[in-house]
């Protein structure tokens, strides 16, 4: 038996592994995360308007059925009072009027000798020798006939002529080609005072604005300023205005040197209320728990907890936060 015994003590013990440690893998959610920044949040309204010149007149030829020459000023163009913009033919007009001025010329110059050569003699004391009233009276006589002829071709040449009446800008004109006959009455030019480069915008909003404001009206091609005007100063009708009903408001160009054309369109971009340079999240970043407003955000150990946050106004995607969070703070949006 004792050697049994023995035998079982000679067996190598069995050899035991260690355990490898268990690894379990997990995947907690992935947060997408913003930053508290400062930002401009305004509320705006783009209020239309459109340019309408205070002033602007149709111009016609006076003159009877007559065939067009030419333009002498384009649609566009900025003009001044008193410009010839269009012209009818002329045929021997320039001519007569030409001669018609040698004449009075000569006349007037021939009245200068006469008053010359009368002086001449009451120095000597001979001014008994020719009868000057006579004279005079002969040569006031032809210069009276010569300048009235010469008036008269003046104004046919007028009648064939359109001239501006004021400073303005030409907004319209007829197309007409060389030659085409053009019957007196018949309007052929439009020019709108470029004194007063008014746009005018019909809104609800027209409580907004007060004389003397300057605005910025944004057009197709360019950014004008502008200044808020009333009816009053523009000599115009006064129009009522109700709250909560749409009113008429004036801007005045504060350059009226720009070649609008009548009816241009144009927009202002009006602040109704907002913050600039405030702290600000996007609006999907907050939260409500129990009625109070709260933010998600990772602690120092990347756990997700929250804090309360108090908020202002919203425009767009991003809300005013006024309180509970400084700038660079990140916040979950997701």
């Amino acid at each position: 038996m004792s050697a049994g015994l023995l035998s079982c003590a000679l067996i190598p013990k069995e050899e035991v592994f260690e355990t490898a440690p268990l690894v379990v893998e997990y995947s907690g959610p992935e947060y997408q995360m913003a930053e508290c920044r400062r930002r401009d949040l305004l509320l705006t309204e783009n209020i239309s308007c459109s340019y309408v010149p205070v002033r602007r007149t149709d111009l016609y030829f006076p003159y009877g059925a007559a065939p067009f020459d030419a333009y002498l000023a384009l649609t566009g163009e900025n003009v001044t009072e008193g410009q010839i913009l269009a012209e009818l033919e002329m045929g021997t007009l320039p001519g007569e009027i030409a001669a018609a001025e040698k004449t009075l010329d000569s006349l007037m110059q021939e009245r200068q000798q006469l008053e010359e050569m009368q002086a001449l003699l009451t120095a000597q004391g001979r001014e008994g020798e020719r009868d000057f009233d006579t004279l005079f009276r002969n040569i006031d006589d032809r210069i009276y006939i010569a300048d009235l002829r010469l008036k008269e071709l003046e104004q046919q040449r007028a009648d064939r002529q359109i001239a501006a009446p004021y400073d303005g800008t030409i907004t319209y004109e007829r197309r007409l080609m060389p030659g085409e006959t053009v019957t007196g009455g018949d309007k052929i030019i439009i020019v709108s005072d470029s004194t007063k480069s008014i746009f005018l915008a019909t809104t609800k909003f027209w409580n907004y604005f007060s004389e003397g404001d300057e605005v910025t009206i944004i057009t197709k091609d360019d950014e004008l300023a502008a200044t808020v005007v009333s009816e009053e100063s523009l000599g115009i009708p006064v129009t009522e205005h109700v709250e909560n009903k749409s009113g008429t408001v004036y801007f005045a160009l504060n350059d009226s040197s720009y070649a609008l054309q009548d009816k241009a369109a144009g927009k202002i971009v009006l602040v109704i209320s907002g913050s600039e340079n405030c702290l600000a999240v996007p609006k999907n970043s907050l939260a409500t728990i129990n009625g109070t407003t709260v933010v998600y955000y990772l602690d120092e150990k990347g756990i997700r907890t929250y804090k309360e946050v108090e908020t202002g106004i919203t425009v767009g995607s991003y809300t005013e936060i006024i309180k509970g969070l400084d700038e660079g703070d990140m916040v979950i949006t997701n």
